[in-house]
C-alpha cells in the first residue's frame, strides 16, 4: 500500500463533520501527538462528539497510551453552576461503542476548570486506568452542555475549540 505524502512526513489529517477536523503528527519516536478542533454554537443542547484518531491496526498493531489530554478554548469562559459544559476525551470501538472516558472536566464553578481564559491551554483530569487505545479503536472529543451550556469558541465557524492530546506508541 502506498503512503500519501503526509503520512510519510508522519501526518494523518481527517476532515469532521460541521467543519470539525483532526491532524495526528509524531513528535519524535514513539510520541504522536493528536489535535482536534469542535466548532460550537452556545446554544443548549448542542452536544458534539467527533472521532479525533482512528488506531489503525496496520500502523499502530500493539495500540497507544494516552498520556494527556489539554484544551484551548477560543473565546473566555464565565464558570457557572448551573450552565456548563463537560469535556471528554473518549475511546470508542470503530463501531463507536464507549470502552473508556480517558479525560474528563467541566466548567463549573465547583469541582470544574471553572472560567477560562481565551485561547490558555488547560490540562483535563485523566483516569490512569483508562489509557489504553486497542489497534482498530478510536479516540474521541466531545463536549457536552449542562443547563444551556456556554460556548466554548466563537459562533462564527472560524474559532473552534482545540484539544491537545499525546501518546505514546505501544
Amino acid at each position: 500500500m502506498a503512503l500519501s505524502p503526509n503520512q510519510v512526513a508522519g501526518i494523518t489529517e481527517n476532515e469532521l463533520p460541521d467543519g470539525n477536523s483532526s491532524q495526528a503528527k509524531t513528535m519524535s519516536g514513539r510520541i504522536i501527538e493528536i489535535a482536534a478542533s469542535l466548532f460550537d454554537d452556545g446554544t443548549a443542547g448542542t452536544n458534539t462528539e467527533v472521532s479525533a484518531f482512528v488506531c489503525d491496526s496496520t500502523y499502530y498493531p500493539n495500540g497507544l497510551k494516552l498520556l494527556s489530554a489539554k484544551i484551548a478554548p477560543s473565546i473566555a469562559v464565565t464558570a457557572n453552576d448551573t450552565h456548563y459544559v463537560t469535556i471528554n476525551v473518549n475511546v470508542k470501538t470503530a463501531a463507536g461503542a464507549a470502552v473508556a472516558t480517558y479525560a474528563t472536566h467541566t466548567t463549573k464553578s465547583t469541582g470544574g476548570l471553572g472560567s477560562l481564559v481565551a485561547l490558555n491551554l488547560y490540562t483535563l483530569t485523566p483516569t490512569a486506568a483508562n489509557y489504553l487505545v486497542a489497534a482498530g479503536n478510536q479516540v474521541t472529543v466531545a463536549k457536552v452542555k449542562t443547563g444551556n451550556g456556554v460556548a466554548m469558541a466563537g459562533a462564527d465557524g472560524v474559532d473552534p475549540l482545540r484539544f491537545v492530546i499525546m501518546a505514546e506508541v505501544l
